[in-house]
């Protein structure tokens, strides 16, 4: 082979690595980039923010009385507007709570010890679309022997935007109150297991068919817990404050609700 000849081969083979890492390593870039880019997708979706309940604090100082609440809110929800009309429920509720304190507030008295409320609150159920929240609260009144502890609950069908209530999640031309009234003072009889005459009207007045005794009620997954305040039952015995219905039981008595739809997914 001469030398021009030898000089054109090596020419050629030079070409030929050219041409070929031209369809070699753009490729093998490529799917890198594409790997990257699907390890930052899944890195987002993994750090998207999921809705949850946040904290608030309420907190009033004056001569005459203190305020301290932790308020819950809504937060994270992707339909901004329903985490307003969800938190503009609490706010309200809250609101109530506050204003009918300082209703009561003596307008004079000797007392050195300030008037107070304070409450925190629990989750009893939450979701994107529903959520039961119990704000559990101590008042006392310049004066008073002692404090009231008490609870207010807040049940929000997110979904729908509307406050949760026996009108709404029952179907009212059924007997639901009726089976409401026997469950509920069957468990408290026999949690009181008392024969005392008292007792026994208490109960049997917490325990009638009216709604007013049943409308302050929280849900999870399971059951409906519908409790009783202290002057309902009596503020100097002891036992349950509260009856808990387990879903499968009322499920005949309901109409279309969110929270009816949220226990037959279970």
């Amino acid at each position: 082979m001469t030398q021009r000849n030898r000089t054109l081969l090596y020419i050629a083979g030079i070409l030929i690595i050219m041409m070929s890492s031209t369809f070699i390593f753009p490729r093998y870039g490529r799917n890198t980039n594409k790997k990257v880019d699907t390890e930052n997708n899944q890195q987002e979706i993994s750090q998207e923010k999921l809705p949850t309940v946040g904290e608030e604090i309420i907190q009033e100082n004056q001569s005459q009385y203190t305020i301290y609440i932790e308020k819950p809110i809504i937060i994270d929800l992707k339909d901004s507007q329903k985490q307003e009309a969800a938190n503009l429920f609490i706010t309200q509720s809250i609101n109530n709570l506050i204003d009918d304190f300082k209703k009561d507030l003596p307008e004079e008295t000797t007392e050195t010890i300030q008037s107070s409320l304070e409450g925190e609150y629990e989750i009893i159920f939450f979701s994107d679309s529903l959520f039961s929240i119990r704000i559990n609260y101590s008042r006392y009144l310049s004066g008073a022997i002692d404090l009231t502890i008490q609870s207010k609950v807040l049940n929000y069908d997110i979904e729908n935007s509307k406050e949760l209530t026996l009108e709404n999640i029952f179907n009212q031309e059924s007997d639901y109150l009726s089976f409401i009234a026997t469950t509920a003072s069957q468990q408290l009889n026999s949690a009181y297991s008392s024969s005392d005459e008292d007792i026994t009207n208490w109960i049997k007045s917490a325990t009638s068919s009216e709604k007013e005794n049943f409308s302050d009620f929280v849900f999870n997954k399971q059951e409906i817990l519908i409790q009783f305040s202290s002057d309902q039952i009596g503020s100097m015995i002891a036992g349950a404050d509260e009856v808990k219905i387990p879903a499968s039981d009322l499920m005949q008595y309901m109409s279309d609700s969110s929270l009816k739809t949220l226990w037959e997914e279970i």
